[in-house]
């Protein structure tokens, strides 16, 4: 079985920690909180159709390209939903878990993530298992390397790339050794934010999410 095909799936899975069993932005993750791997799951959601064709910027706002050719299901339900003249943080912000969750069962559908469940004694006990650890390995090595490529100043290809600015800005474990570089960290930021809308979009709606936490914290 090969790998999924679209952008969310693809993010879904390198979100997988082999060691632990688990994915890394669940309630016990650090770095990628649930609420932040949402924000990541629509952005490369909208990046998928925005490459794709389906969907392009208009003054700021989505608009739906005609004719537009989409048979994910995950793809075509955002599409079909009331999308059009919306902008993009607004369309990054709301929906709760609905993208991750849409995306977790069409892997879990097709037989990419499965749960298993154990009884030791009196104690329940589950992991996540994915299909193929090797293959998501060398899906990180490729969005690694496009990372790597684009800081050099070369050219790098459009897809793992998108997932390598989405994954970043997530702060996703796989872009570790990225973030704790200052002038990678920095340099990416900028690339992020000159990156197509459904990117540079996801950027600014984890800023203004955090700055609205640090508010209610009583932070400044």
């Amino acid at each position: 079985m090969r790998l999924p095909q679209t952008l969310p799936a693809q993010l879904y899975l390198l979100a997988y920690d082999a060691r632990r069993k688990r994915f890394a932005f669940d309630r016990h993750g650090s770095g990628c909180p649930l609420w932040k791997f949402e924000f990541a799951a629509r952005s490369a959601i909208f990046t998928d159709l925005y490459l794709s064709g389906a969907i392009t910027d208009v003054d700021g706002k989505l608009h739906k390209v005609s004719p537009a050719t989409v048979q994910d299901p995950v793809l075509l339900e955002t599409l079909s939903g009331p999308v059009s003249g919306r902008s993009w943080p607004d369309l990054i912000c709301s929906g709760g878990r609905g993208a991750a969750d849409a995306v977790r069962g069409q892997l879990e559908d097709c037989g990419w993530v499965r749960t298993e469940r154990r009884t030791l004694g009196v104690v329940g006990t589950a992991r996540v298992v994915i299909y193929d650890a090797d293959l998501v390995s060398a899906l990180a090595a490729q969005v690694v390397g496009a990372l790597v490529d684009i800081l050099r100043d070369n050219d790098a290809p459009p897809r793992p790339l998108a997932l390598g600015l989405i994954a970043f800005e997530a702060q996703m474990p796989l872009t570790e050794e990225f973030m704790s570089n200052q002038y990678r960290r920095q340099t990416l930021h900028q690339l992020t934010e000159a990156a197509i809308e459904p990117i540079d979009a996801l950027r600014a709606s984890i800023q203004k999410r955090l700055t609205e936490m640090r508010r209610s914290a009583g932070g400044p």
